[in-house]
């Protein structure tokens, strides 16, 4: 499917996004590569233990499972589907998610690419009755696919998946019983009024899963997709838990109210909360920003207007300036599909991706330097600092056995040298006492003992370079040794710097 414009040609892609993902991508890819050399090595040398084997595997899962997740908080018609359109799905050639008016997610969803279905493009629908399951966590939910209701997306038919998504905006009326059994209704809360309906509507779902192979979620994106306030407290634990996974969070606002009361209900109980735990990834979206694009005024005078908007949101939420992005959604979308450069520039959605991509991939790397590479990195420094010890211990017993040698060669020349004389006495006596005898007569007991002397001394020579020989033997295999270590602590600390550089490196142009 290539949708194109009314002038022929495609929509504008977003490459940052793509490339940015894409590097983030093959830093974990590389990372896990890295993790694996150190792995066999450790193997090759009889210095992995069960232990580290799991340790090393659940760091690999933990890199392999890791998403960037983006969540949207807004109320009601402040444009966020349309944002979301915008953002990621401009490719389609038009709304895929249901963003026109009177059209609103009713539950929280959940936009990814599961890789792991035989049919990996579908859209799966909780139930609003599963709530009566009051013991059934969300999660176990996921685990049982006869709670959900299953579609069958056809990622190249836009106008087929646009249609199937509309499902998350169904609502149904029921009575007030019901509602309140499903928790949905508090008559305290709300008390029945003279002429009050006996029916109010309520969502049909509880919660959406869509996956769609799309190239940023396969790349790893999950997009967070939540409902309004009230939808918001239908189901406390669900978006709490969404959140707070998140690597960011885009509160949606209208650039022409500005922060109103349900808004600041809205960030007093989701989001307010979160910041304290939250070094990064908060974003404040004032959308409508084309609301205060007035044909009357200079551009002087609008951007003034825009500025002051944005200065009294940072200072109404007590958040730097920076975190505030005057955004045009649908002028975004509508630049996309129809290839118009110039109102994408105007329309503020460049720059707010490029700094949403900046902030998430140092969230991520974040998280990852603080838990999977730390556990990595003190792996290989007990690694490093056991085979240093025994190398220590190598060139200590090298230096010790290399003394001695030197000294035990003394030691043999002066007997060889001393035996030698010796040796030229004892034969000079023999001579002597054999011409002054008959050569028949046996050997005397003096010329014997002086031979057994001769023997005995013969045989310490013996054993003594004897020794010598097993000295330098061992000489030779503590030498061998040393070289060995050597190579080894220099493998190792080449593992450990292509770590830390991993560690350090950007991963793409708008990390640097």
């Amino acid at each position: 499917m290539k949708p194109v414009n009314n002038s022929g040609s495609p929509p504008i892609q977003s490459p940052l996004l793509e490339r940015e993902l894409q590097a983030y991508s093959e830093w974990k890819h590389t990372l896990t590569n890295i993790m694996e050399e150190y792995r066999v090595w450790a193997r090759r040398h009889g210095l992995s233990s069960d232990e580290d084997e799991q340790r090393i595997d659940a760091c690999q899962r933990a890199l392999d499972s890791d998403r960037l997740t983006i969540a949207f908080v807004s109320g009601f018609s402040r444009g966020k589907t349309e944002l979301i359109n915008a953002m990621f799905f401009a490719s389609y050639g038009r709304r895929l998610l249901p963003s026109t008016a009177g059209c609103t997610t009713m539950c929280p969803t959940e936009l990814f690419y599961d890789q792991k279905a035989e049919q990996p493009a579908y859209i799966k629908l909780l139930p609003v009755e599963t709530r009566l399951q009051r013991t059934t966590s969300l999660d176990q939910l996921k685990q049982n696919p006869a709670s959900w209701v299953t579609c069958t997306l056809n990622p190249s038919s836009a106008d087929q998946v646009a249609n199937c998504f509309q499902q998350v905006t169904q609502t149904r009326r029921v009575r007030l019983e019901e509602a309140e059994l499903l928790g949905l209704y508090d008559p305290e809360q709300e008390p029945p009024r003279k002429g009050q309906p006996a029916t109010i509507e309520i969502p049909k779902w509880r919660h959406a899963l869509i996956s769609l192979p799309h190239p940023l979620l396969k790349q790893g994106l999950t997009i967070i997709d939540t409902p309004g306030l009230s939808g918001l407290g239908h189901e406390p634990e669900i978006p709490l838990n969404m959140l707070s996974s998140a690597q960011a969070i885009l509160f949606v606002l209208a650039a022409d109210t500005g922060v109103t009361r349900s808004d600041m209900a809205l960030w007093q109980n989701w989001i307010e909360g979160s910041m304290h735990a939250r070094r990064r990834g908060l974003m404040v979206i004032l959308n409508k920003m084309d609301m205060l694009w007035d044909e009357l005024q200079d551009d002087t005078t609008i951007s003034a207007s825009i500025e002051k908007q944005c200065n009294d949101t940072a200072t109404i939420l007590d958040l730097p300036r920076g975190n505030i992005f005057p955004v045009s959604a649908r002028k975004g979308l509508l630049s996309k599909i129809q290839g118009d450069k110039e109102l994408l520039q105007e329309c503020g959605l460049l720059r707010l991706e490029k700094h949403l991509f900046r902030e998430i991939q140092a969230s991520c790397r974040e998280a990852i330097q603080n838990t999977i590479t730390v556990e990595i990195s003190h792996m290989l420094e007990g690694t490093i600092g056991g085979v240093a010890s025994r190398h220590q211990g190598i060139l200590a017993q090298l230096s010790s056995l290399q003394e001695l040698s030197g000294k035990s060669a003394e030691v043999i020349e002066h007997l060889i040298q001393k035996n030698q004389r010796e040796e030229a006495d004892y034969i000079q006596e023999i001579h002597s006492f054999q011409a002054g005898h008959q050569a028949q007569e046996p050997p005397t007991l003096q010329v014997r003992e002086q031979r057994e002397q001769m023997r005995s001394r013969l045989q310490k020579l013996e054993k003594i370079s004897s020794s010598r020989n097993t000295l330098e033997t061992r000489i030779t295999e503590l030498q061998q040794q040393d070289r060995a270590t050597r190579q080894q602590l220099s493998t190792l600390r080449s593992i450990s710097t292509a770590l830390h550089q991993q560690i350090q490196q950007p991963t793409g142009n708008s990390a640097s």
